[in-house]
This record gives structure tokens, C-alpha cells and sequence, in this order.
């Protein structure tokens, strides 16, 4: 008896024992199912496709408009990214050649055929054209080089592809859950820190999205109310809330539907208000795999009820889904880790910076920050002979396109490079060193003009650094009341009394 009581004694204190190393194995056991469950091809499919599609129409308007030789070949100097002045164009015919293989690899893309390779062969490509000209940067540039270079790890050729056809061996109807949420992850990103940028005192007060939109006449003629300012701090606040809680809003089912139709409207408005290219329909076409993975299947089932028989979904039950992960998908995971780490880490680096990143530049580039300024500057480049105190205006006309002197006029960065340039071209053309002033004056979100960088630096003798540039005039100027938009050759009665001045030699 008593040793019957003592083993119904241990039994009932090893029960919650056991409960709890279930409990430890079922966390354990957590992220495997989740990255490793089997999910509908079907969303994945879907995305290759329309990938492949809007890279296509990129990569076009590149050759159809001329962009290839006016961006790459014409410009007699082109504006590096820190670390990547060695990347040179190559010849006009060499870079025509370059956009015609990168369209070739985005039909690659959308058909399934050789698709890992076209999408290493295109990130590589469109990576090395993207690092060239930093004038032309845009973020969608840049997530196309992150999206393009991810979907070669994603096994989104399994089904529907000419490469499942010419191997049956790899088709499938099924991927590991992982390859959607890596790319989920890296779609969340423009979103969130996009909506992060925006908590700032211009864009929640309604800049510079006023100004744009009293800009647009064609809408306003449709809108009388499109260039109120209520109507401007209403756009500005939503835009500002879609970017911080889409993305939890999609993941959580409840509200999935109304986020999708939200995200929908924002980025075909998007679309209307700007001429932004592939942005808001590749936004649109990645945010859908946020929805169901079989989502497309349960659209052509209700649209064609014929086919619905054919369209079936795989039966994921029949697949287990493994409680550990293997080497090499903890090889997979390590690596992502740190991918991912980076992509969280690397846009918050203007923190670091002082003063007004929208201002002074610094840390602005990757870092997500979409259509939050409105500048306007006019600048003038100075030679001054160290040994005589001489002075003279340079033309710098002859060197830029128009796209990269709107850019390089706003960026203290891109005018220290350009200044170095110009000191060489100098020494070439004279035979001696000259310093390099820059008188540049730049408006912001509708305020006053006033000093961008310091005109009695040379600012050609500033190293090219990762450090914060001493030489930037920090912003001074209020945010006005009523922005002011007078183009830059009636800025005279607003600048101080020596703004006018060429700058001394110090």
C-alpha cells in the first residue's frame, strides 16, 4: 500500500515535469514549423511572374527613353557611392548591351526558365549600373537590387515555369513557409522605416506634400479641395500610419482584408500624384504575398468555376513538417540573421549624424527616407589661386547632365566630390592647384533660403569620409507659414547682404 501511494506520488509529481520538457520541445520545435511548414506555391508563382514582368518595363523605358547613354555615357563625370569609385561605365555600346541582357533576364524570370541564374546574372548586372551614377539613386533602385539578388534563393520556379517543365524532378506545388517570409521581411522594411522618416515636425504638419499637391493642376482642376492645406496634413497623417502598421495588419487575419484594399489605394494615388515608374505597382504586386498562399488559385477558381476541379490546392497534410532544422538550413538561417540584421541597423545610421538629415544628407540614402523633402538651390563654384588671392567663377556645365546638377546642388556630399573633381581638372587644364569654394544656397520644405555648405572651405581638400562633415551649415531657417517657391533667381531680396559676394579666400 504505501509503495503503491509512493509511486502514485511520483507519477503525479512527474506530470508537471513532463508538461514542462513538452512545453520547452514545443518552443523548441517553433521556429522550424514555421519556417519549414509547406505553403501554397500558388502566391509565390504570382510574384515571379509580375517580378519578371515590371523588370521588363524598367529595363525598356531605360532603352526607349535613352536613359542608358544620357545617365551612363554621357555625363563626363559620374558621382560614386564611399567605397565604389572604381565602378566605371563601360562604353555606350557596352552599356546598351548591359540592358538588353538585364531585359532578357527579366523575361527569364517571369517564364521559369533558368531562373536562379537570370535572377543572379540580373542582380549583378543591375547592382554594378546602380553603383555607377549615385544621382540616379531611388530607393526602388535600390529594392530592386535586394529583391532581385533574394528571389535566387526562392524556390518560386517549382511550379508554372519552364524550368519545372523541362525537370520534372524539381516540380512542385509546395515551398517551405520560409521563402515567403523572407520575402515578407524584406518588404516590411520599406514600409516600416518609410513610416519612421515621416515622424517629423515638416511632414506632420503637411510638407512638402502641400506644396506637391498645389502643384498638380491637372488634379486640382478634378479636386478643387486637392491644394487645401487640411487636405495635404490628412494625406500626410494617413501615409504616415499605412507605412507603421500595414505590414501587422496584413500578417494578422482579421484585419488582412482592409489592409490589403488600403495598401492598394495608396500606392495607385501614389501612382497618379507621381511619376514614380514601377514603385507602387511592384509594391502592390509584392504586399500580395501578405494574403493566403493560395490566394491566386482560389481567384481563377471563383473567376473560371470550370477550372475549380484543376485548381484544387496541394494536400499540405500529406507533407509533415520537420521539428528541427537541418545543417544546412541552420546555415541558411545564420546567414539571413545577418542579413537581416543589417537591413534593420544600417537605415537608423543618421542617427549618428547631427542636425537635420533631410538638410544635410547625411546617412539619407538606404536608409528608406521616401519623398519627404522639396529642395530648391542654386550654387556657384569658385577657383581661387592659393598664392594670389585670385578669384574666378567656374562653369560647370560642361560636366553634368541636368539630372546630376539638380541632384549634386542639393547634397553637401556630392559638391565636396565634385569640388575634388573640379581641382583636378584645374591642375590638368593650368598646370597648378587650385582651391574650390561653393557658394550654395538651398530652400527646404518651403523654408527661406539659405547657406548649404561653408564657402570658405576649399572644400576640394575635405577628405571623403564616413565621419560627420564639419564644413555643412547647419539648418537655421523656420519652417514658414506659407512656403516659399520663388525660383532661385529671385532669391536676391531674401538672402543676406554679402550672400551675393564671391567668398574669400580664408
Amino acid at each position: 500500500m504505501a509503495t503503491r501511494n509512493r509511486e502514485r506520488r511520483t507519477g503525479a509529481a512527474a506530470q508537471p515535469q513532463a508538461r514542462a520538457k513538452a512545453e520547452l520541445s514545443n518552443r523548441g520545435a517553433f521556429l522550424p514549423r514555421l519556417l519549414l511548414a509547406p505553403a501554397d506555391i500558388a502566391g509565390l508563382v504570382f510574384f515571379r511572374i509580375a517580378l519578371g514582368v515590371l523588370l521588363l518595363i524598367e529595363m525598356g523605358r531605360f532603352l526607349v527613353n535613352g536613359w542608358v547613354i544620357y545617365d551612363f555615357v554621357t555625363p563626363p563625370y559620374h558621382f560614386t557611392y564611399y567605397g565604389f569609385s572604381w565602378v566605371k561605365p563601360l562604353p555606350a555600346a557596352g552599356m546598351v548591351a548591359l540592358f538588353v541582357v538585364l531585359a532578357a533576364c527579366a523575361i527569364l524570370i517571369a517564364l521559369g526558365l533558368k531562373y536562379r541564374l537570370a535572377c543572379v546574372v540580373f542582380c549583378v548586372g543591375f547592382s554594378y549600373a546602380f553603383l555607377i551614377e549615385r544621382s540616379l539613386y531611388l530607393n526602388h533602385f535600390y529594392l530592386i537590387c535586394l529583391w532581385s539578388g533574394l528571389m535566387a534563393f526562392v524556390p518560386a520556379n517549382r511550379a508554372f515555369s519552364l524550368d519545372a517543365r523541362l525537370d520534372p524532378g524539381i516540380a512542385s506545388q509546395i515551398v517551405p513557409s520560409w521563402s515567403l517570409w523572407l520575402l515578407r521581411f524584406q518588404i516590411a522594411i520599406p514600409y516600416f522605416y518609410g513610416g519612421l522618416a515621416k515622424l517629423n515636425g515638416d511632414w506632420l504638419y503637411g510638407q512638402p506634400l502641400q506644396m506637391w499637391m498645389g502643384r498638380m493642376d491637372g488634379l486640382k482642376a478634378v479636386l478643387p479641395a486637392f491644394g487645401e492645406p487640411w487636405l495635404a496634413v490628412l494625406f500626410s497623417w494617413c501615409g504616415l500610419l499605412l507605412d507603421l502598421f500595414v505590414v501587422p495588419l496584413l500578417i494578422w487575419r482579421p484585419t488582412r482584408p482592409y489592409a490589403f484594399a488600403a495598401a492598394i489605394c495608396f500606392h495607385l494615388m501614389n501612382s497618379l500624384m507621381w511619376r514614380i515608374g514601377i514603385f507602387p505597382w511592384f509594391m502592390i504586386a509584392a504586399t500580395t504575398l501578405y494574403l493566403e498562399p493560395d490566394w491566386p488559385r482560389r481567384l481563377l477558381a471563383w473567376l473560371a468555376p470550370g477550372l475549380r476541379e484543376r485548381l484544387q490546392p496541394p494536400p499540405e497534410t500529406a507533407h509533415s513538417t520537420p521539428d528541427h532544422l537541418s545543417g544546412r538550413n541552420k546555415l541558411f538561417m545564420a546567414t539571413f540573421a545577418v542579413f537581416a540584421a543589417f537591413q534593420l541597423l544600417f537605415p537608423l545610421r543618421h542617427f549618428l549624424y547631427p542636425g537635420n538629415v533631410d538638410w544635410t544628407e547625411e546617412g539619407s540614402q538606404f536608409a528608406w527616407r521616401m519623398m519627404l523633402n522639396d529642395k530648391t538651390a542654386a550654387i556657384q563654384f569658385f577657383a581661387v589661386d592659393p598664392s594670389t588671392g585670385a578669384q574666378s567663377g567656374i562653369d560647370i556645365r560642361p560636366y553634368l547632365t541636368r539630372r546630376q546638377l539638380n541632384k549634386m546642388s542639393q547634397d553637401p556630399a556630392m559638391i565636396r566630390d565634385f569640388a575634388e573633381f573640379l581641382a583636378s581638372e584645374l591642375e590638368r587644364e593650368r598646370g597648378k592647384r587650385y582651391e574650390v569654394h561653393t557658394l550654395a544656397y538651398c530652400t527646404l520644405n518651403g523654408r527661406l533660403p539659405q547657406l548649404l555648405v561653408d564657402p570658405r572651405v576649399d572644400l576640394s581638400r575635405q577628405p571623403r569620409s564616413w565621419k560627420p562633415a564639419s564644413w555643412i551649415v547647419p539648418l537655421e531657417q523656420p519652417r514658414q507659414e506659407r512656403a516659399f517657391e520663388l525660383p532661385p533667381g529671385e532669391w536676391a531680396r531674401f538672402l543676406q547682404p554679402s550672400a551675393g559676394a564671391v567668398p574669400q579666400s580664408p
